[in-house]
């Protein structure tokens, strides 16, 4: 059968030949079935809404922007989501990330990430950082321009701007070209060469006119850094919200929230309901759906065939926990993020049940944090680096980027004791390099090397021969430097003179 013919099949729920089925060496047949295949009235309703179009068509204008409003929405008006934007932002960026530079000259290492540094907190690379990283698990995607700003305090005059995905968009309908995705022109090998930026956000308040809505600007892809979660699906070109697979839970959990609240409400509001007796031919004896006042510690008389009933609180009080707790998992599961991490909540967790239930989210924030160095940071330095080297007049080229590496903040350490002893093992047995874990700490090696030759008034090889005899010593003591004697032995202690005190029986029992 085709690949037109099953397309059609598939569209058209048309009926396909049934293929032969296989024949094992004992001669019965293989009968081999997918239930999530089957086409019972239960699985059509399921999946009606399943298609096959690919991933660009799936992530359509349309249903990229309805994604971003609800989820914006959803931001503004649910404390899980944003708290969950909100962590996964400080824990991915944290106070920002810190450049090494890897040259062979230590003291142009230096200037170059000190001079760096400065330029990052002049232009709040770590705050801009944060958003971009919240932009980019609520709306799908994120967004900077790279371009000059003559009002930057800084010698380099670099400076990033923020834009909203909604201003990377095609002016017009160009649907008749293939390589161009919404704003986003590509090369034959899904490689972004432009982007069309409009000039105004299309939902501001003075975005009126129809002529204003067209004005845009083409940016090479040299100064534009998109930063999304392109990985789904192959081909994928445009980012959806991340938490799109859970978005409508945390609308459900709103409600159940107000539910619960209305309920128990309800039952406070109606302290006691009367009801009166068997319906007769007379008047009632008090008008039905009346508010009748209540005094505190009063007694009082019913009217005769009434009895009263207490209002009971029937909110499920005792479930809310329990449901609220698998919402806020299921919600913050896009992100690889454990309960206790999401909900601020360790109280049902043991200390290492906690740890372990945070792995699997700080490997995801590693994964996070290389796309951002590939996707912003690299790219950010290049132009950086290129402005910087003519501004200073350093004697280097400026293109390429010398090579260089990030150091990000360190995970935070419940027990730093255990740590600390965990490190020294890996060190003494070459399992690891202090360089390694200096950079898990968000650290430079070099500097804090550095910083601590400082504090003790040594130099920099006397603290290193310090640290190698600290990890690398034998049970005996620190091994002896090249050309220096291993000490005597300690003389045999000399019986005393004077045998009264006992000296010379504990010299025979040493002995």
């Amino acid at each position: 059968m085709s690949y037109y013919t099953q397309v059609v099949a598939g569209c058209f729920e048309a009926s396909a030949p049934a293929p032969r089925p296989s024949i094992e060496s004992d001669g019965r047949p293989i009968h081999g079935r997918y239930d999530a295949a089957q086409d019972s009235n239960e699985t059509k309703n399921i999946w009606s809404a399943a298609d096959s179009l690919d991933a660009d068509a799936s992530n359509s204008l349309t249903v990229r922007t309805k994604l971003r409003k609800r989820s914006r929405y959803e931001r503004s008006n649910n404390g899980h989501n944003s708290g969950i934007l909100r962590t996964h932002g400080n824990y991915v960026v944290g106070t920002g990330p810190k450049l090494r530079l890897q040259t062979l000259s230590p003291g142009f290492n230096q200037m170059v990430e000190a001079a760096f540094g400065r330029w990052a907190k002049t232009v709040g690379l770590a705050r801009k950082l944060r958003t971009m990283c919240r932009a980019k698990v609520g709306d799908g995607e994120a967004f900077c321009l790279i371009a000059l700003n003559a009002n930057a305090s800084d010698p380099v005059k670099l400076d990033i701007r923020l834009i909203e995905c909604d201003q990377v968009t095609a002016p017009t309908l160009k649907s008749d070209e293939e390589n161009y995705v919404d704003g986003i022109r590509f090369d034959a090998f899904g490689n972004p060469l432009s982007y069309d930026v409009l000039r105004r956000h299309p939902g501001a308040n003075w975005h009126w006119r129809s002529a204003v809505v067209s004005e845009y600007d083409t940016y090479p892809a040299k100064f534009v850094c998109h930063w999304f979660g392109g990985d789904e699906r192959p081909g994928q070109h445009r980012g959806t919200p991340e938490l799109a697979p859970t978005l409508n839970l945390f609308a459900t959990g709103r409600r159940y929230r107000e539910a619960v609240v209305a309920a128990a409400e309800t039952a406070a509001d109606f302290a006691v309901m009367i009801q009166m007796g068997t319906p007769s031919d007379g008047p009632d004896l008090a008008d039905p759906f009346v508010a009748l006042p209540i005094q505190k510690r009063m007694m009082t008389t019913l009217p005769a065939g009434a009895t009263s009933t207490p209002m009971k609180a029937e909110q499920p009080t005792t479930t809310y926990d329990g449901f609220t707790r698998s919402m806020v998992s299921e919600e913050s599961r896009p992100l690889c993020m454990s309960y206790n991490i999401a909900a601020c909540d360790s109280s049902n967790y043991s200390y290492s049940g906690g740890q372990l239930d945070k792995q699997g989210y700080f490997a995801s924030v590693t994964i996070e944090r290389s796309d951002c160095e590939a996707a912003v940071l690299d790219k950010i330095f290049s132009l950086w680096f290129e402005e910087a080297v003519r501004i200073y007049g350093w004697n280097v080229e400026a293109t390429p980027e010398p090579k260089h590496a990030w150091d990000w903040p360190g995970e935070p350490q419940n027990d730093p004791e255990k740590t600390a002893n965990s490190r020294k093992t890996r060190l003494s047995c070459g399992d690891a390099a202090p360089s390694e874990f200096a950079a898990e700490d968000g650290v430079d090696y070099e500097d804090r090397v550095a910083a601590m030759a400082a504090d003790y008034g040594v130099s920099v090889d006397e603290i290193k021969a310090k640290l190698f005899d600290a990890n690398f010593q034998k049970s005996g003591g620190a091994p002896n430097q090249p050309g220096q004697e291993k000490p005597p032995a300690k003389p045999p202690i000399a019986p005393a003179a004077n045998g009264t005190n006992g000296h010379n029986r504990l010299a025979e029992v040493l002995r």
